[in-house]
């Protein structure tokens, strides 16, 4: 059976930390999702990748930023059940592995 990563973000690629080291020790398939807040086109190299187009200030009010939160959380748990990973890494400001 084929291993298949997917990274989870909740920022956008450029601000995730340290993605592209984990990105260039793996060989196997990996899938990108990710929170597009800046609305902006980045260079993603893999398989498949799943951007989440809502942009969101930082100054944006609490209920604003939980809604899109919440928007997120149902965008990246469709797009998981439909796609078949082995291990999945979700990124905030930490890495977790679930």
């Amino acid at each position: 059976m084929n291993k298949r990563i997917c990274f989870v973000s909740l920022n956008n690629i450029y601000l995730t930390p340290y993605i592209n080291k984990y990105i260039d020790l793996i060989e196997e398939p990996y899938d990108v999702i990710y929170w597009n807040r800046h609305r902006m086109k980045e260079d993603i190299k893999a398989e498949n990748y799943y951007s989440f187009n809502l942009q969101i200030e930082d100054t944006a009010s609490k209920a604003a930023k939980l809604l899109g939160y919440m928007k997120f959380r149902m965008f990246a748990s469709d797009v998981l059940k439909k796609i078949t990973t082995t291990m999945l890494f979700y990124y905030k400001q930490v890495l977790v592995f679930c």
